[in-house]
């Protein structure tokens, strides 16, 4: 199963070029940049894990499942989608 982190800002626009981390049992990759559709592809996920954008943790230590929208202040929007 693969994982895809969206980065998208609260009016909905991607957001591309944006450094995006995710450790997710013990796997974990720190090169991975958003593309024009604000997304970045892991080939790892659901599982535990925690992730990273642009060197800030936005998700701590926890179960990554299904879809999930997060808001971050300094950063915009951020999708979870696990398929």
């Amino acid at each position: 199963m693969a994982m895809v982190v969206k980065v998208q800002w609260e009016d909905g626009k991607a957001v591309s070029g944006v450094k995006v981390c995710a450790w997710v049992n013990g796997e974990g990759n720190s090169d991975v940049y958003t593309d024009t559709n604000g997304e970045a592809h892991f080939p790892y996920g659901p599982g535990k894990g925690r992730i990273y954008v642009k060197g800030e943790e936005i998700r701590s230590e926890r179960y990554l499942s299904s879809r999930e929208t997060i808001y971050h202040r300094q950063s915009g929007l951020f999708s979870f989608e696990f398929y």
